[in-house]
């Protein structure tokens, strides 16, 4: 009980690690099961193929130029193309991936052959500083096109987004709160409303002795089924609210945004707070159909991040692009700002930038992650952004998307799986991603055995406690979500991790512990 008194003390994630050592010596001596983590435990085999034949021939190319014993030389870019397609052949999966591949960016994007697979060569080497060091040019094309298919839903935004390739949404979320608060945008005492239960980090960065951010929960709550309401949009018509962070679809709770949401915070915008700033996380977009971003309907207002890590199984190569549009609320605030405050920033900026006022937030964003005076060696390593592209034309050139849907039926079939065994219905509406489950125990408990054993558990039983005795019990290792600032009682089960079969078997391990307990009680009497 001493171990459990002090692991409590613990973030979530950090928590749910302690559990692993204690569910490896279960009771029951049943298999670990650890789905407290959201990796996925499945890659994406083709865009990884292509960027090794890519690196390849690279390889062989810098040969070409100038080769003794350990060292190679420059890459010829001049007829380049020509050199690429005699290299590929015919019968070899990942070559006919890539001509594929390469003639689709160079017919739709219009992009130059030679200048494309330069590109792409020096980037596999990694052999120069990226130029430009936001993102590389064909690269940014290729990773845009990406978000329009599958988070912006097709959606035209007026004028261009610009984007920002960072080591995944972890590195773009702490690069966007320096910025934000190193220009101005949130000082000290400012309010900003965070949607929970959300990801920790968004309202614990914040609380850090470096923002000391006021938190304006909205709280969002399952009987509502995760949604936005109009009592939540209300609290946002307060102009000492100064941004909205949103994960959409939601970590824990898994839903994302439907239309009438959307609709309904557009309205709000435009309406109440053209003023708003929102940042919104859509890391889990591509696990839902027909998803809409909010940058896609609100692209002024809005700083979109997202990671590839899911979707394609990339969580240790660290991927994922901020993107802001040309027009955006970030740049006509700066423009706007005093003459005594654009001075003050114009001393940082002007060791990059001739004219540091003009200098666009995202830049800046750009320059303050290598903190200005390192900013000429600012930007994502070159084989990220390569493997970025490559995975971005994995679903760019299928009609189908057969990856991502693919994708999508691995966690729904472990989410079934579930719920297959703990013998109760899930949620099966379209905005449900199905990659994480928030599980409720209280609530299971009352709808199995009445209120009063019910009540009962939660005056024997914190999160903390269940999973505690879960995991020392049957070796099964969840996350609390109460950690997420989810309500008392609720565990979440990530849908990424395990084979299917094994969600069945930590639905009756969940069973079985409430079970135990109702045992437990009765004995009492």
């Amino acid at each position: 009980m001493d171990d459990l008194k002090n692991i409590k003390k613990l973030s979530a994630f950090e928590f749910s690690s302690m559990l692993l050592d204690v569910a490896a010596k279960n009771k029951e001596n049943k298999e670990v099961l650890n789905a407290g983590r959201g990796n996925p435990n499945w890659i994406n085999t083709s865009a990884r193929r292509a960027f090794f034949r890519l690196s390849k021939f690279a390889m062989k190319e810098s040969e070409s130029t100038f080769m003794k014993p350990q060292i190679a030389g420059y890459i010829n870019s001049e007829n380049i193309y020509s050199r690429f397609l005699e290299f590929l052949k015919e019968d070899k999966e990942e070559d006919i991936f890539l001509k594929k591949v390469v003639n689709y960016c160079i017919k739709n994007f219009n992009m130059d052959k030679d200048e494309l697979i330069s590109e792409f060569t020096n980037g596999c080497l990694g052999n120069n500083y990226p130029v430009p060091s936001r993102i590389l040019k064909n690269t940014e094309k290729i990773c845009f096109e990406f978000l329009r298919k599958n988070i912006l839903f097709n959606e035209d935004t007026v004028g261009n987004t610009k984007l920002f390739a960072t080591e995944g949404a972890s590195a773009a979320m702490c690069y966007i709160f320096k910025t934000l608060k190193i220009n101005g945008f949130l000082k000290k005492g400012d309010k900003i409303a965070i949607n929970t239960p959300i990801f920790s980090p968004y309202f614990q960065i914040p609380h850090l002795h470096d923002y000391e951010i006021v938190e304006v929960d909205l709280d969002s709550k399952e009987e509502n089924n995760w949604e936005l309401t109009n009592d939540q949009l209300e609290i946002l018509k307060d102009s000492s609210i100064k941004m909205l962070f949103m994960v959409n679809p939601s970590n824990p709770g898994a839903r994302a945004l439907k239309d009438n949401e959307l609709n309904a915070l557009k309205s709000l915008v435009e309406n109440f707070r053209k003023d708003l700033i929102i940042l919104s996380d859509d890391v889990y977009a591509t696990f839902v159909d027909n998803f809409k971003s909010i940058y896609g309907v609100l692209p002024y207002n809005t700083i979109l991040v997202y990671s590839y890590s899911k979707i394609f199984g990339t969580t240790g190569v660290r991927l994922g692009v901020v993107g802001i549009n040309e027009h955006n609320i970030l740049d006509d605030i700066l423009k706007n700002y005093t003459s005594n405050k654009k001075s003050i920033l114009k001393k940082r900026y002007s060791l990059i930038s001739l004219n540091p006022d003009s200098l666009s937030f995202i830049d800046r964003l750009s320059a303050d992650s290598r903190d200005v005076a390192l900013s000429h060696t600012s930007g994502l390593s070159t084989p990220q952004q390569i493997l970025m592209a490559l995975f971005s034309l994995v679903s760019i050139c299928d009609k189908k998307n057969s990856y991502i849907e693919e994708c999508k039926k691995i966690v729904r079939k472990r989410y079934n799986n579930l719920y297959k065994g703990l013998g109760i219905k899930g949620y099966d509406g379209e905005e449900n991603s199905k990659y994480y489950t928030i599980l409720d125990i209280y609530k299971i408990s009352e709808a199995l055995y009445g209120k009063d054993f019910s009540e009962k558990l939660k005056q024997k039983a914190d999160t903390t406690d269940f999973l505690y005795y879960l995991a020392s019990q049957k070796g099964t290792v969840l996350i609390d979500a109460v950690g997420f600032k989810a309500s008392p009682g609720t565990l979440r089960v990530s849908q990424a991790n395990l084979p299917s079969e094994s969600y069945i078997e930590i639905g009756k391990n969940i069973l079985d512990m409430i079970n135990s307990y109702k045992e437990e009680f009765e004995n009492e009497k």
